[in-house]
């Protein structure tokens, strides 16, 4: 056994391929993260995508992460925000996304709704988050990898969302792997 994983369905390729030609047209990136690994969840695309776009960081399941290890998290990844946007952690059933879209709006252009994709690898509730913040359920979620097979924009007043694929990082080192495997991101 090598201990690296090749999986990388044709569906994430597609996705990448798609992200990057949708990127010049976006105003705004969030990357959802899962809350209990958040350097482990992080997109293999970020990196270069943040030096095109602003990206807002989104720490999805943080009911599931330990609240302590949350704060040094945040404080951690709020260090490293390139944009001065501070990192979000949410749980995405029960917590108001309110805060979140007024702080999203300052990124709108002022002549047309504000464009933005959601981003990360599978199953760390990257279609849950936009279904949280379009206020419903349009998005289909489950909790296996791969329900989101392809790129999809929503509409809902003044946001113009892409959902995206989970795209993972096959020459990520074998550690990360078992750590996306335990969380069931692969």
């Amino acid at each position: 056994m090598s201990g690296r994983t090749v999986w990388f369905p044709g569906h994430m390729a597609k996705g990448e391929r798609k992200l990057g030609e949708l990127l010049k047209k976006l105003d705004l990136v969030i990357e959802v993260r899962d809350a209990r690994a958040p350097f482990s969840t992080s997109s293999p695309l970020i990196g270069a995508i943040a030096k095109i776009k602003p990206v807002v960081l989104v720490l999805a399941k943080k009911d599931l992460a330990d609240p302590d290890r949350t704060v040094v998290w945040m404080n951690e990844l709020a260090k490293c925000a390139g944009n001065g946007a501070l990192p979000w952690a949410l749980d995405l059933r029960r917590d108001s996304l309110t805060p979140l879209r007024k702080f999203l709006s300052r990124f709108s252009p002022t002549h047309r709704e504000l464009r933005l994709a959601v981003v990360g690898i599978p199953n760390v509730g990257k279609s849950m988050f936009l279904n949280a913040l379009v206020g419903r359920s349009r998005a289909k979620v489950g909790g296996i990898p791969g329900i989101t097979r392809d790129v999809s924009w929503y509409k809902v007043g003044d946001f113009l969302a892409v959902d995206s694929p989970g795209i993972l990082d096959p020459h990520a080192e074998p550690g990360v792997h078992c750590v996306l495997s335990w969380l069931g991101c692969a």
